[in-house]
């Protein structure tokens, strides 16, 4: 049953849009109910990271999504392996199972789809700030390619070149913590 509603909750994250999901957060959870604020706040620490959680929730819901569908496919092929079926047999606990022996191997691709869905994320984040009225780079863009401000618009795009550069090599150390025979290389 838990399976079951995962996967349909994860493919209906994947279907709706950030900018479609972010109206409806802000219209239920800040504007309706009132449990966020509306504005971005920067009062204080506090006030910012509470101002920041819509938009955080926009942005990572439908990556959560696209990453448990991927972990899932991934789980029930690593579970199938002969390793599990040993470490079943010598009676490990079924937790153990999954977090030492068939969680590791399984995050391959995830781990691949985080480095390759920063791009994606940092274009999204350009239409999650317009909705919640963020003063972020994304709108700092729009405004440089408007006013023809050439030099910000290069250093916009280095900076967002070179984290992307940063991540995929976090990626890379990542590949090696996972995978033993990758260090020996």
């Amino acid at each position: 049953a838990f399976d079951r509603g995962s996967t349909v909750a994860s493919f209906g994250l994947l279907s709706v849009p950030n900018f479609a999901l972010g109206v409806v957060l802000l219209y239920l959870l800040a504007l309706r109910w009132q449990v966020f604020p509306s504005a971005y706040e920067s009062d204080n620490l506090g006030a910012l990271l509470f101002s920041m959680v819509l938009p955080a929730v926009t942005l990572g819901l439908p990556l959560a999504a696209s990453y448990q569908r991927l972990l899932r496919t991934d789980l029930i092929t690593t579970l199938q392996e002969d390793f599990v079926h040993m470490a079943r047999a010598k009676g490990l606990p079924p937790l153990r199972i999954m977090f030492r022996h068939a969680l590791r191997p399984s995050m391959f691709s995830v781990v691949t789809v985080f480095g390759v869905s920063t791009g994606a994320l940092i274009g999204g984040s350009l239409v999650v700030e317009q909705i919640f009225g963020i003063p972020g780079i994304g709108r700092e863009i729009v405004t440089a390619v408007v006013r023809d401000d050439f030099p910000v618009v290069l250093a916009i795009v280095m900076l967002v070149a070179c984290t992307f550069v940063v991540l995929n090599f976090v990626v890379d150390l990542l590949y090696s913590w996972l995978d033993p025979r990758v260090r020996a290389r």
